[in-house]
C-alpha cells in the first residue's frame, strides 16, 4: 500500500514537472510555436507515421524472420532511404526545382563518403582503445565493454595529436601513417569490429515490441535529417564559426597548437577532419559523432535499470529535444563529445559500485570459429599478436598494486581529466564524482564534508569565472568562506 502511495506521488510529480518545465520552455522560445505553426511537412510526417508503424508492426510479429536482416548496413541503407524520401518530397512541395537524378546521386555520394571518413576515425580509437584495455584488463559489463574502449582510444588519439602539435608535426603525410599503423598492427581485430559493425545481425531481444522498433525509427529519422544538414563547407553556428570548428581549421593550416585558448580537446580531437581528410564536412561530423556515441552510452546506462523499448523511448526523447538537434545541426560544438566521455564515466563508476557477476572470460582479441571436424570440439583460437602479449606482461608486473586495485578508479580520474580538457565546466562534474566516491567509501556525513569542501575551494578560488558561470552564482561571496568551514571539514 505504501509503496503504490508512493509511486502514486511520484507520477503525479513528474506529471507536474512536465507540464511546468514544457510552458516554461514554450513561453521563453516562441520559434517552437512558429515552427509548428507555420509547418509545412505534414504530408511527409503522415507518410512517416504510417510506414513507420507498419514496419514496427512487421517487426515484431514476424521477429525471427527480420532478425536476420538488421544489422549496422541495412540500418544504414534504411536511413539513406529515408533521406531520399525527406528529398523528394521537398521537391514536391517546390514544384519550380525539378529534381536531378545525378545530383541526387552526387548528394548520396558525398553522405556515404562522409559517414566512411567518420567511421575510419571510430575504427581507429575502437581498436586503440582494444589494444590498451587489453593490456590493462578492466573488470566491468561486456555490454559496456565497446565504449569504454571508444572513449579510451579517442582520449588516447587526442594526446597523440597533442604531442605532435607541439612540434608543429600535425601534417597529413605524418598523422595518416600512424592511424594506419594503428590498424595494420591489429589487423584481425579491425576486420572484426567492420563485420560486427556492417554485417553481424543485431541481438534484438524478445521484448522489444512495437514502442521500442517505432521509438527506434523516429530517432533513425532525426540522426539522418540532422546529419545532412553537416554536409557542407562551413559551420553556421556563431560559436562554432568563431571557436570549436574554427580551431580545427587553424590546426589544419598552420599544422601545430593554437595558442591563447582555453582547453580544446574535442576541438582538437575534430582536428582530424582537417589534418587527415582535409575536408570541414569531415569535421563537423566528427563533433556528430560524440552525440550518436552518447546515444549509445545513454542506451548502456538506461538498460541498467529500464526495459529496452523504454530505453528506446529515452533516446527518442533525448534526440528529439530542440536543444539536442541544435547542438547536432545548427551550432556545431564540443558539448555532446563533453556528454559522451561523462556518461562513459558514469557507466565505470557504475561497474565501480556494482562488479559484473563472474564468469567465463572472452577475449575481445580472440576470435573463435567452429572446428572443420565435428568430432573435434576444440575451436580454432587466433593467436593474438605476441608483442601485445608481451607487453601486458611487462606492465602487469611494473604496475604498482594500488593502480591494480582500483583501476576503474584511475581511468575514471583520467577521463575525467580528458573531461575537464574538453570544456572547463566539466569541473562542476569531476567535483561531484569525488562526492559521490567519498559516500560510496565513507557514508552520508563524508559526501556532505567533500560535497561541501569541494565546491567552497571551487567558489573560493574563482574557479567558476573562467567558464562564465560565477555571475549566476547567488551570493557566492559569503559561500565562499562558509563552505569549506572547519565543522564542514571535520567530518572527514
Amino acid at each position: 500500500m505504501i509503496e503504490t502511495i508512493k509511486k502514486g506521488f511520484l507520477y503525479i510529480f513528474a506529471a507536474f514537472w512536465f507540464v511546468v518545465i514544457l510552458t516554461e520552455y514554450w513561453q521563453n522560445n516562441p520559434d517552437y510555436e512558429n515552427a509548428f505553426k507555420y509547418f509545412q511537412y505534414s504530408n511527409l510526417l503522415v507518410f512517416f507515421l504510417l510506414v513507420g508503424g507498419l514496419v514496427s508492426w512487421g517487426m515484431s510479429k514476424f521477429k525471427k524472420q527480420s532478425i536476420k536482416f538488421v544489422n549496422g548496413s541495412t540500418i544504414f541503407i534504411g536511413l539513406l532511404i529515408l533521406d531520399v524520401i525527406s528529398v523528394l518530397f521537398f521537391y514536391n512541395k517546390y514544384p519550380a526545382i525539378t529534381p536531378s537524378v545525378p545530383g541526387l546521386f552526387m548528394h548520396l555520394m558525398h553522405l556515404v563518403g562522409v559517414s566512411l571518413a567518420i567511421f575510419s576515425i571510430y575504427l581507429v580509437a575502437r581498436v586503440l582503445g582494444e589494444m590498451l584495455i587489453f593490456i590493462f584488463p578492466l573488470k566491468i559489463a561486456k555490454s559496456d565493454l565497446p565504449l569504454i574502449q571508444t572513449v579510451v582510444g579517442i582520449s588516447v588519439m587526442t594526446f597523440l595529436l597533442f604531442f605532435l602539435g607541439i612540434f608543429g608535426c600535425l601534417t597529413t603525410w605524418i598523422v595518416t601513417p600512424l592511424l594506419l599503423l594503428i590498424i595494420v598492427i591489429n589487423l584481425r581485430s579491425s576486420i572484426r569490429i567492420v563485420q560486427s559493425t556492417f554485417f553481424k545481425p543485431l541481438e534484438l531481444t524478445k521484448d522489444l515490441n512495437v514502442l521500442g522498433i517505432f521509438s527506434f525509427l523516429f530517432l533513425g529519422l532525426f540522426l539522418i535529417v540532422d546529419f545532412v544538414h553537416l554536409l557542407r563547407p562551413f559551420p553556421t553556428g556563431s560559436d562554432s564559426i568563431r571557436i570549436y570548428v574554427n580551431l580545427p581549421k587553424l590546426i589544419g593550416d598552420y599544422n601545430a597548437l593554437v595558442a591563447g585558448h582555453q582547453p580544446y580537446n574535442w576541438s582538437l580531437f575534430m582536428s582530424y577532419g582537417t589534418v587527415v581528410f582535409r575536408r570541414i564536412d569531415v569535421t563537423l561530423g566528427l563533433s556528430f559523432l560524440g552525440g550518436f556515441l552518447s546515444l549509445g552510452a545513454l542506451f548502456q546506462l538506461s538498460r541498467k535499470w529500464l526495459t529496452v523499448n523504454q530505453s528506446a523511448l529515452c533516446l527518442l526523447l533525448f534526440g528529439s529535444l530542440p536543444m539536442t538537434n541544435f547542438l547536432w545541426y545548427k551550432d556545431v560544438k564540443i558539448d555532446m563529445g563533453l556528454l559522451f566521455v561523462m556518461l562513459c564515466i558514469l557507466l565505470l563508476f557504475y561497474n565501480w559500485i556494482i562488479p559484473p557477476k563472474e564468469g567465463k572470460k572472452k577475449n575481445p582479441l580472440v576470435n573463435k570459429k567452429r572446428a572443420k571436424s565435428k568430432k573435434s570440439k576444440t575451436p580454432k583460437i587466433v593467436q593474438i599478436p605476441s608483442w601485445l602479449t608481451n607487453a601486458k606482461s611487462f606492465f602487469s608486473s611494473r604496475i604498482p598494486t594500488i593502480l591494480k586495485e582500483h583501476r576503474l578508479l584511475v581511468l575514471m580520474g583520467f577521463l575525467a581529466g580528458f573531461a575537464f580538457g574538453i570544456k572547463l565546466t566539466a569541473l562542476f562534474f569531476l567535483f561531484a564524482l569525488i562526492s559521490v566516491i567519498w559516500y560510496k567509501e565513507a557514508g552520508f556525513p563524508a559526501f556532505l564534508a567533500a560535497f561541501f569542501i569541494l565546491f567552497g575551494i571551487l567558489f573560493l578560488l574563482k574557479l567558476d569565472e573562467q567558464p562564465q558561470l560565477r555571475y549566476f552564482h547567488n551570493s557566492v561571496f559569503i559561500l565562499q568562506w562558509i563552505l569549506p568551514s572547519p565543522p564542514s571539514s571535520s567530518r572527514l
